[in-house]
């Protein structure tokens, strides 16, 4: 008789929806807060790019939901805290503006692209 042998890899693939796109959106909002002292040493770029890997976790556990909404969140947050004028959803900036619609875009892009990858 042959056994044939299966191997587990831990996979969260779309595990927790929901509670990846709360929790997501939840540490991207601690984030933007956390941040507002160092706003004149650490560059804006710095801060979205600590978002889009907040946004890759979120959609690894969360799937298209979970990047696209923490993606959405993210980008809110980044203007909110990292644009001026400071606590306004205002930007006066174009590179800020992409800035922005980037994580949107990477949220969505993500999530999607992680649902393919789904067995």
């Amino acid at each position: 008789m042959r056994v044939v042998k299966q191997t587990t890899t831990w996979r969260p693939v779309a595990t927790f929806p929901l509670a990846a796109t709360l929790v997501g959106s939840g540490i991207a909002i601690g984030i933007g807060v956390a941040l507002i002292p160092l706003r004149e040493t650490l560059g804006s770029v710095n801060v979205a790019l600590v978002m889009a890997g907040l946004i890759v976790i979120a959609a690894e556990f969360g799937a298209r939901t979970a990047g696209v909404v923490v993606g959405v969140v993210g980008s809110l947050v980044f203007n909110v805290f990292r644009t001026e004028p400071y606590l306004q959803l205002v930007i006066d900036r174009a590179d800020e503006a992409v800035a922005a619609v980037i994580l949107i875009a990477f949220g969505r892009l993500i999530g999607s692209w992680h649902r393919r990858s789904e067995p």
